[in-house]
């Protein structure tokens, strides 16, 4: 059934930002033009900041110049400059005044701090438009009801770094104004989201917000696995959440709508029924995400699961547009390079089909030459613009003793290895162990899995030169597996949580190098 506000507020979204939507369709047939476009106006915009000065902006006139003059960058490089805009120094990395710190949610290392500014915000937007235009237009009838966008509880660790502020409320916070207030409209979201620090309540109320909404039309999660979560917490605590129902919203309403949630049951299939409006699911679905998509299509059945683009903490790479094509490259958003096996950058429109490359930004945030280090295999062409697919961080490596195991080999061996195999939770670490260092897979699965599993494992690792030969030194002993009884993904979240990372960003990894896991995860080795 239409809810006419939803379907009002969002046709006005959709009309209000048809013609940039219609613009940068135009764009992906002239990809390259706009991208030469994207970088002078960058460099224009920030001659005058200390970054610009060092590296003589004003100076540069051709693409050919500018690869030449700035040199590639880490966020490494960057922290000197951060520290000095964390003082309150202005005209550091960009001539515009910085907004706030954007911590990034990376699973391997220390917290990040991405300086956002305006320019950077729509530059997001450039990408998050066209996207949305393309769900209306593929789904038109996610326009009748309202949409959950994945919004994490407030994380302890954020706050101020210097004087400046660490972290955006939630997702909206990218949109432009109108956008944000329509936003808010349609948006399912506890009004008290942003001071929900624990975990149990958070689930809690955010079940309970999205369980009392019958027209819920579309979601947009980050990590398969968070929704997944939010699911079995309502399967597995419904008393709990029904009374969260009956304090937040009308009596008579919400006492209708608990008895009608208990009529439905509680089997994995039965939210389809409970949301009968739900056309669509975004989240990840790519690399180490892929087995968590696959389990959330246990819950929806028939509902399409659209997967997202890669957007990083620093920039908005690419957007689902075209069905049954991969997300194509955000080609007004940033200025884009890729570097090729053999070291070369190269521009968006010299991109060849079934080629991997790993993607460089130059941002209006004042990241320039930035190395994402995400791996991309390019699928395709819209017009001259790439269509892409993520295959994992090439800087998500673990190396105790040299051998250098990186996310994509890793990624490479398990998913060979297990394929057909139904496990819920699967992660390579390291783990010391007696009285030497080893790698170990933590899986959550029933049976135990087929003799010789982990002799497949060890010989698909030892293709890793560096691997083998730490293995023969007698640093490091051969593959273990250890099985986890229940909650291998909880428990991976949990830890990760007191660490920092936003819980909505957290993605599994095939890889980490954390160890000590056995401490944390309740089960045996076999």
């Amino acid at each position: 059934m239409k809810n006419f506000k939803c379907l009002a507020v969002n046709t006005f979204w959709k009309f209000l930002n048809l013609p940039k939507a219609n613009q940068f369709n135009k764009s992906l047939l002239n990809g390259d033009k706009v991208q030469n476009k994207v970088l002078f106006r960058l460099l224009k915009n920030n001659l005058s900041c200390s970054y610009g000065r060092k590296f003589n902006f004003d100076k540069i006139s051709s693409i050919e110049q500018f690869q030449k003059e700035i040199p590639l960058t880490k966020y490494e490089n960057y922290i000197p400059y951060i520290n000095r805009i964390s003082k309150g120094e202005t005209g550091v990395l960009t001539d515009e005044k910085v907004l706030l710190f954007e911590p990034s949610s990376g699973s391997t290392s220390a917290r990040k701090l991405i300086p956002y500014t305006e320019s950077l915000r729509k530059e997001f937007q450039r990408g998050i438009i066209p996207w949305i235009n393309s769900v209306y237009k593929q789904f038109p009838e996610t326009t009748h009801g309202r949409a959950y966008w994945s919004v994490s509880p407030v994380n302890s660790q954020e706050g101020y770094h210097g004087i400046m502020p660490v972290g955006f409320d939630n997702d909206s916070a990218y949109l432009g104004f109108i956008s944000r207030f329509l936003f808010s409209c349609v948006a399912v979201e506890p009004d008290n989201i942003k001071e929900l620090k624990n975990i149990k309540k958070f689930r809690n109320e955010t079940m309970a917000c999205l369980l009392y909404t019958e027209d819920l039309s579309f979601i947009s999660v980050w990590s398969p696995s968070f929704l997944k979560l939010l699911l079995d917490w309502y399967l597995q605590n419904s008393e709990e959440i029904y009374t969260v129902i009956e304090k937040r919203y009308n009596h008579h309403s919400a006492i209708s709508r608990i008895n009608k949630l208990k009529v439905l049951g509680k089997s994995t299939d039965v939210f389809e029924k409970i949301w009968p409006d739900l056309k669509m699911i975004s989240c990840w679905t790519d690399a180490s995400s892929r087995k968590g998509a696959q389990h959330l299509k246990k819950y929806f059945p028939n509902i399409h699961i659209q997967g997202k683009g890669l957007v990083a903490t620093e920039a908005f790479v690419s957007l689902p547009y075209s069905r049954g094509c991969d997300p194509v490259l955000a080609i007004e958003s940033h200025f884009f390079e890729f570097i090729n096996e053999k070291g070369d950058c190269l521009l968006a429109h010299q991109l060849k089909k079934n080629h991997c490359y790993s993607v460089v930004v130059t941002t209006g945030g004042g990241f320039y030459r930035y190395n994402l280090e995400d791996r991309i295999l390019v699928t395709g062409f819209i017009g001259n613009t790439p269509t892409i697919k993520f295959l994992g961080k090439t800087n998500n490596v673990s190396d105790q003793f040299g051998e250098k195991i990186n996310e994509l080999h890793v990624s490479k061996v398990i998913n060979s290895v297990l394929d057909g195999i139904n496990y819920k939770f699967c992660m390579l670490a390291p783990d010391y162990h007696g009285t030497k260092y080893g790698y170990t897979l933590y899986i959550e699965h029933k049976e135990t899995l087929p003799a010789g599993t982990a002799n497949k494992l060890e010989k698909g690792l030892c293709e890793n030169p560096h691997y083998k030969y730490c293995v023969e030194l007698g640093q490091l002993r051969t593959l273990r597996i250890f099985y986890i009884e229940e909650k291998g993904y909880n428990i991976y979240e949990a830890r990760l949580s007191k660490q920092g990372k936003k819980i909505g960003d957290i993605k599994i990894s095939f890889l980490t190098s954390l160890d000590g896991w056995s401490d944390y995860f309740k089960g045996e080795y076999r």
